[in-house]
């Protein structure tokens, strides 16, 4: 690849921007049971690129459930160490091939309320109520500070990650963004601990009104296997036992 760095896209690749954008809109809403081989080889091998060994993997029907088994686990977290190796370098890899300006407009055109919709109608809702149902068991510790990656956040950076690849050739280290892709592809949220890993299986149901808020009618708009679940109307969470009339 020449030195010169790609300032602008032709029509043929402008054309491809929703494609990707699809593609990994469809990857981080997927409501698909995981494949727990698939999801253990990611994750071990997501350890092994930091330099720790196979941790003991423990997968988790919900969210909640997760976060029950991680109390004890506080105080040995990797999740920083994940973050730095796997997905906080591909920008500064992708700005050296391409022209500041473009590597922005990808960015807002690939995410495009993507990772909005993701951002404030699945993640943060389900952490608010996750947080008051949970606060009697954290009891002195902080919430916030049990430390986990939530992989469909990550497709949303994916989706121009892949463009940039893909669409202009562009080159970073291709073990990184294999494993990068495999937990996105393969997981739900992950709380990485030295030795111990609780990886969270996929909602059972996601549902949506026609603005793209979560919303049902007398059932949830999130549940897991284990029934745990999440109510919402256009988009506002919901006790679980609520009056709509």
């Amino acid at each position: 690849m020449s030195n010169k760095k790609i300032d602008k896209l032709t029509p043929e690749q402008e054309a491809l921007i929703s494609a990707y954008r699809e593609k990994w809109r469809i990857i981080a809403l997927s409501t698909e049971r995981i494949d727990k081989e698939k999801a253990a080889k990611a994750v071990k091998e997501a350890y092994g690129l930091i330099g720790l060994d196979e941790p003991k993997i423990v997968f988790c029907d919900s969210p909640y459930s997760a976060f029950r088994n991680t109390f004890s686990q506080l105080d040995n977290p990797v999740h920083k160490q994940l973050r730095q190796h796997l997905n906080s370098q591909f920008f500064t890899e992708l700005l050296s091939q391409v022209k500041m300006e473009l590597l922005n407009t990808l960015i807002i055109e690939l995410e495009n309320g993507f990772s909005k919709k993701i951002w404030n109608q699945i993640y943060l809702q389900l952490c608010v109520q996750l947080e008051e149902e949970l606060s009697s068991l954290v009891k002195n510790r902080r919430f916030n500070n049990i430390q986990y990656i939530e992989p469909e956040l990550w497709a949303c950076e994916a989706s121009w990650v892949d463009f940039c690849a893909s669409v202009l050739n562009c080159t970073y280290p291709q073990k990184k963004w294999l494993v990068f892709q495999q937990l996105i592809k393969n997981c739900h949220w992950i709380f990485p601990f030295k030795g111990t890993v609780f990886l969270c299986n996929r909602p059972t149901k996601l549902s949506f009104d026609k603005e793209q808020r979560l919303h049902a009618l007398w059932e949830p708009a999130i549940e897991f296997a284990d029934g745990y679940s999440l109510y919402s109307n256009h988009g506002v969470t919901l006790p679980k036992k609520y009056d709509m009339t």
